[in-house]
């Protein structure tokens, strides 16, 4: 795919649940809030397995098991991260901005 910026992107692999496999709504389950923050985020969900933050270069930054409901973002420079939550063996990811 071209962009209009004369980007090319290109998908190499489309993932989709097998048949007779539900998906869970992790995403109803999970809000993270604030976004856009400065410092720290937080959640609104119970029984967080594992987090990590991940940048857009695809590097953890952070990573923690059974955290709490916030995770300290004071270290990372300014930018978008991804926040990967994992609760009762699914996974579901959050974009966040960081000012």
């Amino acid at each position: 795919l071209v962009a209009d910026n004369g980007v090319v992107h290109v998908i190499d692999m489309v993932l989709s649940l097998p048949t007779g496999v539900e998906q869970v709504n992790l995403d109803a389950r999970f809000e993270v809030y604030p976004n856009p923050t400065t410092d720290a985020i937080r959640w609104n969900g119970n029984g967080v397995d594992r987090l990590q933050v991940i940048d857009l270069l695809g590097r953890t930054r952070i990573e923690t098991t059974n955290p709490t409901n916030m995770v300290d973002l004071s270290t990372l420079e300014a930018g978008t991260f991804f926040v990967v939550i994992e609760a009762d063996g699914e996974r579901i990811v959050k974009s966040v901005l960081k000012r």
